[in-house]
Parts: C-alpha cells; structure tokens; sequence
C-alpha cells in the first residue's frame, strides 16, 4: 500500500498486488478523504478477496456495473408506471402521457409483433 501524489497535486492511496500472474494496482480512495486508518481497512478487505481467488478490481467493476443496472431500471421504473387498471403513464422530461388500458394492450401487441425487427440499438430522435 502507498500514496500515489500526482504532479498537480492530488493524492490517492493505492495498493499493488499480484492476480493470477499479472501485476495490477487499485485505489482505496483520495487522500485526506480516506484517512490511513480507512484506507488500511480497505486493503485489509483486498486481501482477504485476493487469498480466496477473488480478483478485488473485477469484483469493483462487477458491483458498478449492478450499480448502473439498477440506477437504469429505477430511471425505467420512475418513468413508466402501470397502473392498477391496466393503464400505462409515460413521464418523459416534462411531459406525461396517460395511456388507457385499451392503448396500453394496442402498445403492447405492437411492441410483441415487431420485436424481432428492431435494431440493438435505436437512435434517438
């Protein structure tokens, strides 16, 4: 573990180990943020990953990734609601459309039938 100071002057505490052969280093945070203390326990939690095979980076990019997966389904969640009666409400920006629940099987049976079609990814407008 040591403190890695950048030429323009910020600090990050980091720690070196050794995962399957390669070299590799992770933050434990930016100093004065994490004091020593802190950044001790952190690299006392690492190692305890590394000695059970666990790579401590890959399991950091794992975590932010199920973080940004559920940060995307509650952004879903919040802008599209189903109502108790079958309708649907869409809040895009500072618009709000209120589909009956007729609309909503017509949306429904539309996005069914044309799901195969659909490009990855569909540009915005």
């Amino acid at each position: 573990m040591y403190i890695e100071i950048d030429p323009s002057g910020g600090k990050w505490w980091r720690l070196k180990y050794r995962f399957n052969g390669k070299e590799k280093r992770i933050s434990l945070g930016v100093y004065p943020d994490v004091s020593l203390a802190m950044a001790r326990k952190k690299r006392d939690a690492f190692r305890t990953l590394i000695r059970k095979g666990i790579d401590p980076s890959q399991r950091i990019k794992e975590e932010k990734a199920a973080q940004r997966a559920e940060e995307t389904r509650q952004l879903a969640a919040s802008r599209f609601k189903l109502e108790s009666d079958g309708g649907l409400t869409l809040q895009l920006r500072n618009r709000c459309l209120a589909l009956t629940p007729v609309e909503t099987m017509e949306l429904r049976s539309f996005l069914d039938a044309t799901r195969p079609e659909l490009p990855k990814e569909m540009p915005c407008l």
